[in-house]
């Protein structure tokens, strides 16, 4: 995840579509982002996840 107070570079989205890693670049404002805010989250990577309490 980024999160950009004003934009983003054109170098940012080059190497999120061009970079050998699997990527997936997903473009919100904050107000178009805040239409997914939930209580909590599980990020997780494997078998391993973590639950975490939304900062705002």
């Amino acid at each position: 995840m980024m999160i950009a107070l004003e934009a983003y570079t054109p170098a940012a989205v080059n190497r999120a579509y061009y970079d050998n890693l699997d990527v997936v670049l997903d473009v919100l404002s904050l107000d178009e982002l805040k239409t997914y805010q939930g209580p909590t989250a599980i990020p997780y990577s494997g078998e391993c996840g973590a639950w975490i309490v939304a900062p705002f």
